[in-house]
Formats: C-alpha cells, sequence, structure tokens
C-alpha cells in the first residue's frame, strides 16, 4: 500500500480530468472495474416549491380523494426537500468528478414542448442536461472522460410520441456513445485508442424486447443496481454488507460483466416527512441535504475500508476478482458533501479523492491477480 501512497502523492490530477489523469493505473481495467462516484437523482438539483409533482411522486400527494388538495398543500414544501437529491448543475457535477448519472425524465403538464427531467417534481430540461454532458466531453480538458448515463425511470409510453422526442434529445450526443456490441470489459486504454469521442455507456431501464435508442444497453443486462430501501444509516450499512456477504457465497472470477452500483443513499419514510413538518422541535432530519450531511462521510469510510482492506462488518474477506459488489460505483446524494481519511488515516479527500486513490491501489493488483482485463497487446 505504501506504492500506492506514493503515487497518489505524486500523481497530478484534476476532478475534471481524473480518469485521463491517471489513464496509466486504469488504463487495463475495464469500466467495471473501476471505482467511482455516480449521483443519485443527477438533475434533482432544478426541483423548485412551485414545480408541479411528477409520476413518481408519493401516492397521497397525486391521488384525486378529498384529502389529496389539501395534502398537496401541507407538504409543498417538505416535498422540495426531500425530492432535491443534488445542489450542482450537471455540468459541475461532472466537473467535481461524478461519472455516472441516475436520471429520470418524464413530461411537464405545463409544458408538453419538451421532456423534463424528475424527481417526484419536476426539475430542469432534458435538454439541459444533455448540453451539459456534451459541453463537459467537448471541453478538451475533459474530453477523455468516461460517462455512464442511466437512464433508469422514463414515465412514457414505450413507441409513442413521446419515446421518439426522447431519441430525439439524445441524437445530440450520438458522437460520444459507445456501440452497446462493445463488450463491458473491454480495458478503457482499447476504448481510449479506439475512438476520440466515444465516451459515453449509456443504459435504459426497459423490459428486453423492448424498443431502445440504438446506442442504448438493456439496464438489466447490463447493471447490477440494489435498492435497498433503508432510511437509518444503521440499517443502510447493514443491507448493504449483507449484499455482498451473499455474492461471497458464490465466487467468481475475471472480469465482471456487468456495472455494478452501490445505492449509498437513505430513503425516507412517509414518517420522515411528517417529522420534518416539526424538525425545529423533533431535530429530525428535514431534508435530503440535511440527510447526506449526516451519513456522507459514513459511508464513504465504508466503502473506503472494505476496498482499500477488505474489511466487511468488521472482518477481514477475500472478494475474488468477479465480483464487483460495492467495488464499482458509489451512488449518493449531494456528492459535494462528506469527506474520508485515506492512506492511513493522513489524508482527508472528498468522494473523488477516495475512489481515485483507490483505483491506483488497485492498479498495484494488476499483473499479481486475476483483477486486470485482457491485456493490451503492445507493439
Amino acid at each position: 500500500m505504501s506504492s500506492a501512497n506514493d503515487d497518489f502523492t505524486r500523481t497530478a490530477w484534476h476532478p475534471q480530468s481524473w480518469m485521463n489523469d491517471i489513464r496509466s493505473f486504469i488504463g487495463d481495467m475495464a469500466i467495471t472495474q473501476v471505482c467511482f462516484v455516480g449521483a443519485h437523482d443527477a438533475a434533482s438539483y432544478g426541483v423548485r416549491r412551485e414545480a408541479p409533482y411528477g409520476a413518481d411522486a408519493p401516492e397521497f400527494l397525486l391521488g384525486d380523494t378529498i384529502f389529496a388538495p389539501l395534502s398537496r398543500f401541507l407538504f409543498r414544501r417538505v416535498c422540495t426537500a426531500w425530492s432535491r437529491c443534488q445542489g450542482m448543475s450537471v455540468r459541475a457535477q461532472l466537473d467535481h468528478g461524478v461519472r455516472y448519472l441516475d436520471l429520470r425524465v418524464a413530461t411537464n403538464p405545463e409544458d408538453l414542448s419538451k421532456l423534463y427531467t424528475l424527481h417526484q417534481q419536476i426539475s430542469v430540461p432534458l435538454a439541459d442536461v444533455l448540453e451539459d454532458v456534451k459541453s463537459f466531453l467537448r471541453d478538451p480538458f475533459s474530453r477523455n472522460e468516461f460517462l455512464v448515463l442511466d437512464f433508469q425511470h422514463m414515465y412514457f409510453a414505450v413507441d409513442s410520441e413521446w419515446q421518439a422526442k426522447f431519441f430525439q434529445e439524445l441524437d445530440r450526443l450520438s458522437d460520444f456513445f459507445i456501440p452497446a456490441a462493445v463488450s463491458l470489459t473491454t480495458p478503457l486504454e482499447m476504448l481510449w485508442r479506439a475512438s476520440s469521442e466515444k465516451r459515453i455507456f449509456l443504459v435504459m431501464g426497459r423490459r428486453e424486447g423492448e424498443t431502445i435508442y440504438p446506442e442504448a444497453r438493456f439496464r438489466s443486462k447490463c447493471m447490477v443496481s440494489r435498492w435497498v430501501d433503508k432510511f437509518s444509516l444503521r440499517e443502510l450499512l447493514q443491507a448493504l454488507t449483507k449484499l455482498l456477504q451473499d455474492e461471497l457465497k458464490h465466487p467468481r472470477t475475471g472480469v465482471p460483466s456487468k456495472l455494478c452500483v452501490t445505492q449509498a443513499v437513505c430513503t425516507p419514510r412517509r414518517g420522515n416527512w411528517f417529522a420534518s413538518l416539526f424538525s425545529r422541535i423533533t431535530r429530525a432530519y428535514a431534508s435530503i441535504f440535511q440527510t447526506a450531511n449526516g451519513v456522507n462521510s459514513s459511508l464513504f469510510e465504508w466503502y473506503y475500508l472494505l476496498n482499500a482492506y477488505g474489511i466487511l462488518d468488521g472482518t477481514k474477506v477475500v472478494i475474488p476478482s468477479g465480483i464487483n459488489t460495492h467495488r464499482n460505483i458509489i451512488m449518493v446524494d449531494f456528492v459535494d458533501v462528506g469527506s474520508c481519511r485515506i492512506m492511513d488515516g493522513t489524508v482527508e479527500t472528498n468522494a473523488v479523492g477516495m475512489c481515485v486513490y483507490l483505483n491506483i491501489l488497485r492498479a498495484e493488483l494488476l499483473y499479481e491477480g486475476s483483477l486486470a482485463a485482457p491485456s493490451l497487446q503492445e507493439d
């Protein structure tokens, strides 16, 4: 580990270009083997109190019962506080070092001219998000960064006019999509060499057999992303730990063929919404921001101890190369909140810095075991 410490200290990297900056370390890895930060509901930064409720809002706010209008009136402020999962624009998130974007798309009842992003309430137009991604990859400083765009939920019918509009929106990024036929086990160096533009892995949450964008991958076939649906930090960590413990019962070797998202997010209950109405009295978390501020550092520490030392639930474990559960994408709310101490506690950094260090550390194992993707054939 001392070698990784030295390499991390000597390597100049910037959040906007960190993948390219540590290319010599991660070039032999597949995207499924790289540690990187993901933004939960990446486009929810634009949710405002007056925004319409979305298709994924709680049922008690969407119903047509006699209590629904009162609920919408009472809980509008609360809903906004529990809907906004990020505070930065998508471009700012990417500049910060985020490389996975969790996105949900729907129509806006107040503007049927375009598609919007949402999380319980309507947020910003989809076009704004895609233009942020495009500007990031057009920037000479960050043109070599790989991204995963995960359209987890699309609240419109397959083969509808809205899906056609969705595909038209995606066309603005068509130059950047990595063909779906390219295996996720391909070493990044091969992808860098193969094209100067293809940098986006596009994922769509449609059922197999349904129509998807030509360059998209079916989510169920290319990604593992388990939602454990817990609010307390203790229960969340217990549930995440159990996911890996279950995986270790069925060891696999080789290069993981699917992306793996660790959903390191606390999911509020209706009771949390009610409690937040009286947060000044109860001192309960009153928003996703407050929750993230209270738990993110602990989640980063858990992820770091697992990936740096193999510590899981206080016990040393050996993780076979074919398992990337909690060893790939760590998805969080408010990606810029929280910190982690690395290098035996001597350096404090954020989630992106933690992942950069873990990738350098993992590179030490590339030729010592079976962690590496198929080796590149040098001339």
